[in-house]
């Protein structure tokens, strides 16, 4: 039996760097006006942030509640590894962003890649 605290677990720690994280960028796209050296409008980026802060705030959730430790970390799994595979998709397949739009999203898919991978190894190291 775990008698660790969750946040304290390898997969506890994960959700709370990936919210810090996510929250950063959040707030960075909703506070800072970044649209047009993105190339996109001004509304999709803050709703974006928005949402980003949300998800931070579900992260943070996932990680000190005990019974949705393994279950959440799992659902950021999810959505980390669908975050990674659709800003591929969208710098591979559109051109609806500047080059720094594209640059700052493959960061971003990178960030989320690794967080997804660590996530991972942290419920199957639970379960």
């Amino acid at each position: 039996m775990n008698t660790q605290e969750p946040q304290q677990t390898t997969l506890g720690k994960a959700l709370l760097m990936n919210a810090v994280g996510t929250a950063i960028f959040g707030l960075i796209l909703v506070g800072a006006p970044i649209h047009e050296w993105l190339g996109l409008s001004r509304a999709l980026v803050v709703v974006v942030g928005a949402l980003l802060l949300a998800y931070a705030g579900l992260l943070v959730f996932f990680a000190r509640t005990p019974q949705w430790l393994v279950p959440g970390g799992r659902t950021a799994v999810l959505g980390d590894a669908g975050w990674t595979l659709g800003s591929i998709g969208v710098i591979a397949f559109t051109d609806v962003m500047t080059v720094g739009g594209e640059v700052a999203l493959g960061l971003s898919a990178v960030f989320t890649g690794v967080f997804a991978y660590l996530e991972y190894a942290g419920a199957k190291e639970l379960s």
